[in-house]
């Protein structure tokens, strides 16, 4: 059995992601103490960072990471921040 999560790109197109096949990857990492290339080059396809941004006064950047199968997960209702130095 395949689970497909279906959502709506910026274009207005479906979105159908493999998810059980993301999870069952993700599974073979389960007990990870550190990250290596290997294991950074098999989950992630892509990352994109965004141009800083100063506008309050404190340096903001954003960064969207693409998995491999799934893509760019939409945002999270609470991100992470991160004091940088």
């Amino acid at each position: 059995m395949t689970i497909e999560v279906r959502y709506y790109s910026k274009s207005g197109n479906i979105k159908k992601i493999a998810v059980e096949r993301f999870i069952r990857k993700c599974k073979r990492y389960a007990d990870l103490t550190g990250l290596t290339p290997t294991i950074l080059d098999d989950l992630i396809s892509k990352v994109f960072v965004e141009a800083p941004d100063k506008s309050d006064g404190k340096r903001k950047q954003t960064i969207h990471i693409s998995y491999d199968l799934v893509g760019i997960l939409p945002k999270l209702n609470n991100p992470i921040h991160e004091e940088m130095a």
